[in-house]
């Protein structure tokens, strides 16, 4: 079984933020902890909803890549070109394909799965380094 955790990006402060605990209350997100640069930073948004759209959680997607790095959703694999990691839910764009975790490239029409995280080095994310793509 994979191990379930996130990642946050702040979209005010421009920062990738180590998600250590969500919090849930009456089935609302309510409570978001992290750390940057490996220091507690204690909250990073509490209790008014409209706050958190400001914020974008990346989920691990269980997958590390050839040099050990955990995969998250956002993250820019290199191999042959570059792609971006997300998660199609078969729903809205991801229409007819299955569940799961995919590779996408810049233009938004070319789709793999992703498979053999092995070939796969993460050099950035989707919001640090969108020129990567």
């Amino acid at each position: 079984m994979r191990k379930i955790k996130y990642k946050a990006w702040d979209k005010h402060l421009n920062k990738m933020w180590e998600v250590t605990e969500l919090v849930f209350e009456n089935g609302e997100l309510k409570l978001i902890r992290g750390k940057i640069d490996g220091i507690s930073c204690g909250c990073i948004k509490t209790f008014v909803p409209v706050r958190f759209q400001k914020i974008i959680l990346l989920q691990f997607t269980g997958l590390y890549d050839k040099k050990g790095k955990e995969i998250y959703e956002g993250d820019i694999l290199s191999g042959m070109e570059n792609f971006s990691v997300t998660y199609c839910n078969g729903m809205d764009d991801c229409l007819g394909m299955n569940v799961g975790w995919y590779l996408q490239r810049n233009d938004w029409e070319s789709w793999t799965e992703l498979y053999h995280e092995d070939f796969w080095e993460v050099i950035g994310n989707i919001y640090d380094n969108p020129k990567l793509l």
